[in-house]
């Protein structure tokens, strides 16, 4: 026998059968049936979230819930932004879902806060249920390519869920939704969010764990535009060469698998991004690590463009000399005919960013002496006024410009962190929490000079 007590307009009912009693005689009466309480519940919503709590009156709940339809309850009242179809979602109540499609719920309805569809509800909590929940939805002619409030298509959700650490039953149970969808219809190219990215970038970006590099091969396998930039440029191939360090080793792995299967498929090695950034050029900025070296190799023998400027005038050398702390991929790097006399916008040469390197604790003497058997000129000064010996001198080195947005009359600061950056402006250090160099977190700033 069901005791729970269920609170409804202010009044109680010790059970289930008395709650139902209430609602029938409510149909029977004619009374308004779409009333909610101060919970925003109604009749329906009551019911509907019960129905599988007090399985011994389901029967008598589902009988309820039918004649409620049939009396032309709403199904389309919110409650938490939810619809009671959504509940019954939510629930995995597959035989009240069916009941309330079939009475002509709205499978499009898009929830009052997040602009979720019961799609998106559906994948947001994946459970055991789900594959048959969104079998029924599409079945049902849920529209597979409309986008929540932040631009995200159902297929973009996806990889936004399964990017945390889940157990292999659920990967492979979001990859057979995955496959339905695109199998349905869903638009594996769609432009979405404020930068117009696809779920191929989404999953490159997230590809760390195998359940979001299995996403990623299923789209490339299905035909996705490797290609296709955001609108600030950025190429699936960027996002997995620029954030393959960002997570375990175990994560580098997918990314680095990840990277090759956007190659095979013909990645457009040389694009570039707002920046002027291309894939290669953010491996050899972030190479302090094997993985990005490894990945600098990879795009070279692949035939990436090794003399490619961005808009700071450095090329993949520029960034390694400066970063990789490896002689081995520096030296295989120039064999390949990289431009060594180059100039970045600051006139800074190959043996100013070396030095600089050295004081960052990201570059070595060894790189240094080899450069300096280079044709480079040494005495050359940038725009500092400074020769790239001065830069030994200095316990850190001071940019004139924010190296992160470019700006030139904003003050530098300098962090407290290990290497004492002092390469950003104040309104950039409001925005971040490490150093974007040396990667640790800094206590705290000083403003050390307008420039």
């Amino acid at each position: 026998m069901d005791s729970t007590i269920i609170t409804f307009m202010n009044k109680t009912y010790e059970t289930m059968n008395d709650f139902i009693k209430y609602v029938e005689n409510e149909i029977n009466l004619g009374n308004n049936l779409n009333v909610q309480d101060e919970s925003n519940n109604t009749m329906l919503f009551i019911l509907v979230n019960n129905t599988k709590l007090f399985y011994a009156n389901r029967t008598k709940c589902v009988s309820t819930i039918k004649k409620l339809i049939d009396a032309g309850v709403d199904l389309e009242l919110r409650k938490d932004f939810y619809t009671v179809l959504e509940k019954a979602i939510l629930l995995g109540d597959i035989e009240i879902i069916t009941i309330l499609i079939e009475a002509g719920a709205n499978v499009n309805a898009q929830d009052s806060k997040y602009g979720c569809t019961p799609l998106m509800t559906t994948i947001d909590n994946v459970r055991s249920y789900s594959y048959e929940i969104v079998k029924l939805l599409i079945k049902s002619g849920a529209d597979l390519n409309l986008v929540d409030s932040s631009g995200h298509t159902v297929l973009m959700y996806i990889p936004l869920i399964i990017k945390g650490d889940y157990d292999i039953t659920t990967y492979v149970r979001i990859l057979l939704i995955a496959k339905m969808l695109i199998k349905s219809g869903a638009s594996i190219d769609f432009e979405g969010c404020d930068r117009s990215v696809t779920v191929l970038m989404i999953a490159s970006r997230f590809c760390h764990t195998p359940g979001v590099f299995n996403i990623a091969k299923l789209l490339i396998n299905s035909g996705a535009n490797v290609n296709k930039q955001d609108s600030c440029g950025w190429t699936s191939l960027m996002i997995a060469s620029r954030h393959i360090n960002s997570h375990s080793e175990t994560g580098h792995y997918h990314y680095y698998k990840l990277i090759e299967k956007l190659i095979d498929a013909g990645a457009n090695l040389d694009l570039q991004n707002y920046l002027g950034h291309t894939a290669l050029t953010y491996a050899s900025r972030f190479s302090n690590k094997k993985s990005s070296l490894e990945v600098v190799k990879k795009l070279i023998d692949a035939g990436a463009n090794i003399n490619i400027k961005d808009k700071a005038g450095n090329t993949s050398l520029s960034y390694l000399v400066q970063y990789s702390n490896s002689l081995e991929v520096i030296q295989m790097v120039i064999s390949k005919n990289a431009t060594t006399n180059l100039l970045n916008f600051r006139s800074n040469t190959l043996l100013h960013l070396c030095a600089i390197g050295i004081k960052e604790n990201t570059s070595n003497y060894d790189i240094l002496s080899f450069l300096e058997t280079l044709d480079i000129d040494k005495t050359l000064k940038n725009n500092d006024g400074k020769i790239y010996l001065d830069y030994l001198e200095l316990t850190w080195y001071v940019s004139k410009i924010c190296e992160i947005c470019y700006s030139t009359n904003l003050p530098i600061t300098i962090l407290k962190c290990p290497c004492n950056c002092a390469k950003q402006c104040i309104e950039c250090t409001y925005k971040i929490n490490a150093c974007c160099y040396c990667k640790k977190s800094f206590s705290h700033f000083e403003t050390i000079r307008i420039v």
